[in-house]
């Protein structure tokens, strides 16, 4: 569901879409953590939490940047190869 929902995201440069994306890896990553912590999995909280700052910091940055270019008209079409 969440490739899906990045896909369009991407797709149709949303911001709002790529908010709602990074909350569900984020919700997702706590529950799997919680989960981890309290079967005594510790090494898999440390990855979890390397996996949501491997995708919080550029996410972060697009969303940045879609919102700023939010106003403003592409002047060509995005292509997907």
């Amino acid at each position: 569901m969440l490739f899906l929902i990045g896909r369009l995201a991407f797709r149709r440069r949303d911001p709002e879409l790529m908010r709602i994306m990074h909350f569900g890896i984020a919700v997702w990553l706590v529950v799997e953590a919680l989960f981890s912590a309290y079967l005594g999995v510790y090494f898999n909280v440390g990855v979890d939490i390397a996996v949501f700052l491997l995708f919080t910091i550029p996410m972060r940055g697009i969303i940045h940047s879609m919102k700023q270019s939010a106003g403003k008209k592409p002047d060509t079409e995005p292509t997907l190869h």
